[in-house]
């Protein structure tokens, strides 16, 4: 070994006759160990504290391992392919093999901050070949540099740096200025964003020029932090880790780490920032319950609720020191086991807070969540509470908080003006939650007071301060609640109309309002009114017609049973009005209308009544005129009626006048299948129309049958069967006369003499020996009876009924005329000339004009001339 200009010549022989030599060379504040050519033969350096060992691929010998007269190394050994180098304690290293040549320099560790830097030497070094040459009015420019960084007189700083810069060759005292420049560009980022990009430029151009400066170190940090000031994450990340794989100094690598984390946290990478924590637990075990906890404000940040509780729970089971950890991760804490219902926990959680951080942004709120963890278990506690975090946070968030809930707890207890003066804070607040919610409670006590006016002045004033409040909807309800309450007020007043503007000026600005009902019940009330007093004038159709509209028209009615109780009421009304009118069928239709609407109604048996009354009265009236067509369809349209009647007498006369209808209209198969409708076969209507479509009914009584059906029976039996028809009346006994007046009727269509005469002459014993038998024209049976024995050559007969026909007819016409005619022609074929002329004298006297006189005068001639002849 020998020194040459102050450099240490140590020879290093390898195995491989590759020869070289160790150059040590000591500027006074450092020391440079340079070993030319052998870079690319290293295979590892591994580093320790005070030691580091070289490994190369080729053996090397050549050094005994004897102390080196050296500041900072201590000896030099070599062993095989491993040259280990011992340092003195307290001192530092960096080692670059990024060239052809091997070199190492080291220095005392920085004891002192006399620039910012964060990390690094002493002092600052140049190396390789260059000789330090001592300046001092540059150590005296740097020393102003760093005074006006110091004190922030950065635009002057940079002029001087920069002048040094320029002025200098790559020495010591540029790579100095070079370095603050970036200080200096690192300082000035907060007030030009452009100053961060600036300082990472400039360190990482610092790094690429002075690779082996003892400011490697903190440019390589600086840079860092510049790129992550700048928001050049990523970047930031890539330096940090180069940090790390560079440095040894563990609270280096340790920090690095946590700005790692940091800036994925900051770019919401919380998984990332996670993955970093767990690093820096398991690297560094001190670290683990810190960590934890950071871990866990992660995972609340990312909602995973679950997997937070865990990680603090781990933190409070670690026995770390819990008051370490800071005011915002004791909140998140507490918030955690809050969500995770464990609320003493949180509680004692959020009380160290307040009482260990008192001054802390979180205090306030710790204190008010605390406070309400006792709601529920501690109401009086809990009110001490609150008053003791308005009166010490008053003007904090959650004092005002406090001051709310615990206004919103007594809220009946005191005045509005009360409250207003006690919450002040929260009603002033730029908190527009907080504030809304004070303003909130006053409008609640001025509505329990009963003040509309001065709350609803208040709601209009929150809707225009508070539109984003998420206490809106109750404000809009409040609202609601007061103009109710105002057109409530209003119709108990019979104000009917501003209760009307004001109800439905609610349902219109509030269309899904929660007092629909309510509201609705006021309008519909007020039309109610209405249309009740055109019930009670007795304007029925009226009313049906407006209660019918407004049903219509409002879906939604409150109370339907009083509405459908008059509906019901009018329509009954109504029916009765027209039955009584004689419309029966307008009171089929209303009736009709009244059962389908209240098939169970309280009238529906009387309506009942007057609708099957009405139908009979329509289908009789068809049958009288013989409509067949209006009866039927009369049938149809009630069949249902007609046929579940419990008036058997209606159901069937209905079914057997339609049959009979339809045989008119000449169906019979549906007259048939009407009449067998018929439950009562004994029913006279029945019977009737069986008759009359030709069934066979036997022992028939016809004095079952009212004169209307007998005539009925009359018209249809006396061409279709004459001798059924003649039969019914000989058994007639109910209106003898009507029976004999058929009956003659019927005899003057009979055409056989023997058949027609003995009807007469049965007619003529009846109305003879019966006088209830005798109807107006009964003496015209004398009349024919005497005619028709006339007729026969019954002379005697003929004889003795046209007397009594003399007798019982006065009134000289045609009819009395035609028997005084056959009475003297009975006479005279008796050969009772004398009576035969007096019966022909009293014709030509009393009907001189007929033309029985004129035959009877003939008869007379006649008989005077074969007189004549005899003589």
């Amino acid at each position: 070994m020998r020194k040459l200009f102050g450099i240490f010549l140590i020879s290093l022989l390898c195995a491989d006759a590759w020869a070289a030599g160790i150059y040590l060379r000591n500027r006074g504040h450092f020391s440079e160990l340079v070993i030319p050519g052998i870079a690319d033969r290293i295979l590892s350096v591994s580093k320790g504290s005070d030691m580091l060992a070289v490994e190369s691929s080729a053996v090397l010998s050549g050094m005994d391992g004897s102390r080196i007269h050296d500041p900072f190394i201590r000896s030099i050994a070599v062993n095989g392919r491993i040259l280990t180098i011992s340092l003195f304690p307290g001192n530092d290293y960096t080692v670059n093999t990024s060239g052809k040549d091997f070199k190492l320099v080291v220095a005392k560790k920085k004891q002192t901050e006399t620039i910012k830097t964060g990390y690094g030497i002493e002092k600052p070094v140049a190396t390789k070949d260059m000789i330090s040459v001592e300046n001092t009015d540059l150590d005296a420019a740097l020393a102003r540099v760093d005074g006006l960084i110091a004190s922030k007189n950065y635009t002057e700083a940079m002029n001087l740096a920069e002048s040094i810069v320029k002025s200098q060759p790559d020495g010591y005292y540029k790579q100095e200025a070079y370095f603050r420049q970036g200080l200096i560009y690192l300082y000035t980022g907060k007030d030009n964003y452009n100053n961060y990009v600036f300082a990472s430029q400039l360190f990482d151009d610092f790094l690429k020029q002075y690779p082996d400066s003892f400011r490697k170190k903190d440019a390589m940090i600086k840079s860092a932090e510049a790129k992550e000031s700048a928001q050049l994450y990523n970047e930031a990340i890539f330096a940090y880790n180069n940090v790390i794989r560079t440095l040894r100094a563990p609270d280096v690598i340790k920090t690095a780490y946590e700005r790692i984390a940091d800036i994925n946290t900051e770019m919401g990478k919380f998984k990332e920032a996670i993955d970093v924590r767990n690093q820096i637990a398991a690297k560094f075990k001190s670290e683990a319950g810190p960590q934890n906890a950071k871990i866990g404000m992660l995972q609340s940040r990312m909602k995973d609720y679950d997997l937070a509780y865990s990680s603090f729970l781990t933190v409070v089971n670690s026995g770390t020191d819990l008051d370490k950890l800071g005011p915002e991760v004791l909140y998140t804490m507490a918030d955690i086991f809050e969500k995770k219902s464990q609320p003493d926990t949180a509680r004692g959680l959020y009380e160290r807070v307040y009482s260990k951080f008192p001054t802390s942004s979180q205090a306030d709120m710790a204190a008010y969540r605390s406070a309400m963890l006792l709601k529920n278990t501690n109401p009086q506690v809990l009110d001490a509470r609150l008053q003791y975090c308005a009166k010490t946070f008053g003007k904090k968030k959650g004092g005002m908080l406090c001051s709310v809930a615990f206004a919103e707890r007594h809220l009946t207890k005191r005045t509005s003006d009360q409250w207003s003066d006690f919450l002040k804070g929260p009603l002033t607040s730029q908190d527009i939650d907080l504030r809304s919610e004070a303003e909130l409670l006053i409008i609640r006590s001025l509505f329990r007071e009963g003040q509309y006016d001065a709350a609803d002045k208040k709601v209009a004033e929150f809707i225009k301060r508070n539109y984003t409040s998420d206490h809106l909807q109750e404000i809009y309800n409040i609202r609601q609640r007061i103009l109710l309450t105002k057109a409530k007020d209003a119709y108990k007043k019979s104000n009917y109309a501003q209760a009307k503007t004001v109800t439905e000026g609610i349902l219109k600005e509030y269309p899904d309002t929660p007092y629909k009902k309510e509201a609705l019940e006021i309008l519909q009330d007020i039309s109610f009114g209405g249309i009740r007093d055109m019930f009670l004038a007795g304007k029925y159709k009226d009313t049906i017609d407006s209660l019918n509209k407004y049903l219509a028209d409002n879906p939604d009615i409150v109370s339907p049973a009083k509405w459908l109780a008059m509906l019901e009421d009018a329509k009954y009304n109504y029916t009765r009005q027209v039955f009584a009118a004689k419309n029966y069928n307008g009171t089929i239709a209303v009736a009709g209308e009244y059962l389908v609407s209240f098939p169970n109604g309280k009238h529906k048996d009387d309506v009942r009544k007057m609708l099957e009354a009405s139908i009979a009265a329509v289908i009789t009236d068809a049958y009288k005129k013989q409509a067949y067509i209006q009866l039927v369809g009369t049938y149809d349209k009630n069949q249902n009626t007609i046929l579940t009647s419990r008036n058997a007498d209606f159901r069937d006369r209905m079914n057997s006048y339609t049959a009979f209808a339809l045989y008119k209209l000449g169906m019979s198969a549906k007259a048939e299948k009407i009449l067998d409708r018929n439950r009562n076969g004994k029913n006279p209507y029945y019977i009737l129309t069986s008759l009359m479509l030709g069934r066979a009914v036997p022992d028939v009584n016809p004095n079952i049958f009212t004169r209307g059906m007998m005539d009925y029976l009359v018209q249809e039996l006396e061409k279709k069967n004459p001798d059924l028809l003649l039969h019914l009346l000989s058994k007639y006994t109910k209106d003898p006369a009507y029976a004999a007046q058929e009956t003659y009727g019927i005899s003057k269509g009979v055409f056989d003499d023997i058949k027609r005469e003995k009807m007469l002459f049965d007619l003529y014993m009846k109305v003879d020996s019966d006088p209830k038998s005798r109807f107006k024209g009964y003496d015209e049976i004398y009349l024919d009876t005497g005619i028709s024995f006339f007729k026969r050559n019954n002379f005697d007969s003929a004889v003795k009924v046209l007397e009594q026909f003399k007798l019982v007819h006065a009134a000289r016409d045609d009819k009395r005329a035609e028997g005084l005619y056959y009475l003297g022609k009975a006479y005279q074929k008796l050969g009772k000339p004398d009576q035969s002329r007096n019966a022909y004298m009293e014709l030509m006297e009393s009907v001189p004009k007929s033309v029985y006189a004129s035959a009877a005068k003939s008869e007379l001639e006649d008989t005077k001339w074969r007189n004549s002849l005899k003589n």
